[in-house]
């Protein structure tokens, strides 16, 4: 039940996002069930499925392949501009960054003329909405690799406890 209220939840905010992580978890979990329970063969071609799906709906986001006029939305193009600004904050103070909650105070200063044009001067952010860009821009460059080594850290143990389990 939990799972269908979340699924109204993300239908009813129309978060593209958040059906993109739904579906991409339950494909992980519809392979480790596949791979414990029929056979390794239909769990690697799940797993091709899974992989090619997941390589057209990153073009379609970029702007490329057959789903690019459905998932290359204008919230899409807002979250390039916050990137952008991100990312400018970040080669203007990759050492130190800016101070946490500090991309709003910086984000006019560091946009686009491309974000002024498209969707007018009113345009402001208080997040870069990219996890990795807003460490750096909170933290510099040195958070972000500490960041990155703790991702590093959890991916593997998650690993290596999915291999050493013997059943799904």
């Amino acid at each position: 039940s939990i799972i269908v209220i979340n699924l109204f939840v993300i239908l009813k905010t129309q978060s593209l996002q958040g059906f993109l992580v739904f579906g991409v978890g339950a494909l992980v979990v519809l392979n480790l069930y596949l791979k414990d329970r029929y056979s390794k063969s239909i769990s690697v071609g799940v797993l091709a499925c899974s992989l090619l799906s997941l390589l057209l709906f990153g073009l379609g986001i970029l702007n490329q392949g057959p789903l690019a006029r459905f998932l290359h939305t204008p919230t899409i193009v807002l979250r390039e501009f916050y990137w952008g600004a991100g990312i400018d904050m970040v080669k203007a103070n990759p050492l130190f960054g800016f101070g946490y909650d500090s991309y709003g105070d910086y984000y006019r200063m560091f946009r686009s003329p491309g974000s002024i044009l498209d969707f007018g001067p009113e345009l402001a952010s208080d997040a870069a909405h990219n996890v990795f860009i807003d460490i750096a821009v909170n933290g510099g460059l040195p958070l972000l690799i500490i960041y990155c080594g703790l991702l590093g850290v959890v991916l593997f143990s998650a690993v290596k406890f999915i291999k050493r389990e013997t059943g799904f």
